[in-house]
């Protein structure tokens, strides 16, 4: 077993940096399987730095959040970081197990599900934060953002906490009020570009009606209130590819096919992938821009995306990856530069 987690771990690693991702939020790591990165580093095959949250199941007691406090002192370089831990308050709306605050257009009789109660979600966040960790909690609905933003504002009042940088993954439908208390709480919304795409939606535009889909994804109204917003992939439900997400963002359209409100231009979108993704999983000390002192991670493309058309973005080919000044990935026929 150990030995098939590692052939897949440096399968998706070659893909990571062929895609020219040079740091990776592995927002959802099993325990147990943080020795295949150790084993993947020490045979030198950790092209991509790597942020990592273990997951923490519903059924996970507490006694096993001194083995998470023991991975955090264990795993603490720029290559291999384990500070954070994933939890999951819904689902999604395809199969209507999100949390919503109203019923499902198509199923009048639930609003979803949360996985744990409130006072329970509440306990546990409250002691993750005690001790430390970023949480990063899966919230699609507008109730399970509602719960977890709650959550995580009770607990930096009880423990007397504050910068801790808590995440909340997806964030698909939101309530009005609820958007501007990111930005007032300093939670991130960790958003993913290609889960609006019309030609995925179909199943999910469904299930939450006409009027949360107009609503749905609010990229601009949450930058636009202050929130610390980024992207990323949520590979492999996407594509793993930033660029392909960079154009859905600067592209994207609504369900009739006329131009999203919530469009990001395209130096937004880049940043949400590099500054403000470095800033989410707490590394924009030593990454997210060309600066001088942080660390040599770049990537060299094919094309200009500032230059090209909106619609051909995803065009754009990685020739060269480079990681702390050292090429990790260059494509077949690319010459140095």
């Amino acid at each position: 077993h150990r030995r098939r987690s590692l052939v897949g771990l440096r399968q998706t690693v070659e893909r990571a940096s062929a895609a020219g991702i040079t740091t990776a939020f592995d927002v959802q790591v099993n325990y147990g399987d943080l020795a295949a990165y150790a084993a993947l580093r020490k045979a030198g095959d950790l092209t991509v730095r790597v942020r990592a949250a273990i997951y923490h199941p519903a059924d996970t007691p507490r006694d096993r959040y001194l083995e998470f406090a023991d991975a955090c002192r264990r795993y603490d370089d720029d290559w291999i970081r384990v500070a954070a831990i994933k939890l999951y308050i819904d689902g999604v709306q395809e199969t209507k197990t999100a949390a919503l605050l109203e019923p499902y257009d198509n199923d009048p009789s639930t609003r979803g599900e949360t996985v744990y109660d409130e006072a329970e979600f509440q306990g546990i966040v409250a002691e993750l934060d005690r001790m430390g960790f970023q949480i990063c909690t899966h919230a699609c609905g507008d109730r399970g953002v509602r719960i977890a933003l709650d959550a995580y504002e009770r607990a930096a009042r009880r423990n007397g906490t504050s910068g801790r940088r808590h995440r909340i993954e997806h964030d698909e439908n939101l309530a009005a009020e609820d958007t501007q208390r990111f930005a007032r709480l300093g939670v991130i919304p960790c958003m993913m570009p290609r889960h609006s795409s019309p030609e995925l939606t179909t199943r999910w535009r469904e299930a939450v009606g006409p009027d949360r889909t107009r609503s749905a994804f609010p990229w601009r109204a949450l930058v636009d209130a202050g929130a610390a917003l980024a992207f990323a992939s949520d590979w492999p439900v996407a594509e793993l590819d930033p660029v392909v997400g960079i154009q859905e963002a600067v592209t994207r359209r609504t369900p009739a096919g006329a131009p999203s409100p919530h469009r990001r231009s395209i130096d937004e979108a880049i940043d949400c992938y590099t500054r403000r993704a470095a800033y989410a999983c707490r590394a924009d000390d030593t990454r997210g821009t060309l600066t001088p002192r942080k660390y040599a991670d770049l990537v060299i493309l094919s094309k200009n995306l500032f230059e090209i058309p909106r619609d051909r973005i995803s065009e754009a080919r990685v020739l060269e990856t480079v990681v702390g000044g050292r090429s990790v990935y260059r494509a077949k026929g690319a010459t140095k530069p």
